[in-house]
């Protein structure tokens, strides 16, 4: 179970500071409308995950408890991740969207926040790839507990980040630069090929 919070607290930290359009629009909103519109977009996203979750589940289900299929399944994460934390640390910043000023509903906000994520293939195939890599690290014994608790854990952790984003978007807009974000996202690149390195050389201990 300790193993499975530890597991959601590293995902949560992932998926706060992954940066693009989601993240800018969700600056944008906050500074231009307001608390409680980037606050719907924000839970936009967040049910969009939650669907694509469910779907991962799914997805991956039949290779539950497969700890003998542990070796390619960290291969092929590696693999994902590299290329994610690669893309992602030569990807050129696009900076602040600049939309549109006029002031929409709250159910607008939270309509385009689902389908800004639920419209983007890479994030369910990023849910697919960690759900199947996590089936491998928890105890299938107990169900779906230490699943629902590594879970719990990710979205609270991406939800407070979230909250600390819309309430400081004013604060911050004026550092939001194009060098800063580069350096962001090659933060966030070596991140995912350091992940990428553990699980690859995982897999070559247990060969």
């Amino acid at each position: 179970m300790v193993e499975a919070i530890k597991l959601g607290g590293w995902l949560g930290m992932i998926l706060s500071f992954m940066i693009g359009p989601v993240f800018f629009i969700l600056l944008e909103t906050s500074i231009k409308e307001g608390y409680t519109k980037a606050l719907s977009f924000s839970l936009g996203v967040i049910f969009s995950d939650l669907l694509f979750l469910v779907l991962a589940m799914i997805a991956a289900a039949p290779l539950r408890g497969l700890a003998q299929r542990e070796f390619e399944l960290d291969i092929i994460g590696g693999l994902v991740f590299l290329v994610m934390g690669l893309s992602r640390a030569l990807k050129k910043p696009k900076g602040m969207m600049h939309q549109e000023t006029k002031v929409r509903t709250n159910i607008h906000h939270l309509g385009k926040g689902f389908m800004l994520n639920i419209l983007n293939p890479l994030v369910f195939f990023f849910w697919l790839t960690t759900t199947t890599l996590i089936y491998t690290r928890v105890d299938s014994d107990k169900g779906n507990l230490p699943l629902l608790a590594c879970y719990t854990m990710a979205f609270l952790i991406f939800g407070f980040v979230d909250q600390g984003k819309i309430l400081l978007a004013r604060r911050i807009k004026h550092h939001i630069t194009t060098k800063s974000l580069r350096i962001a996202n090659i933060g966030i690149g070596i991140g995912f090929i350091v992940l990428a390195i553990v699980l690859i050389y995982r897999a070559i201990q247990l060969k």
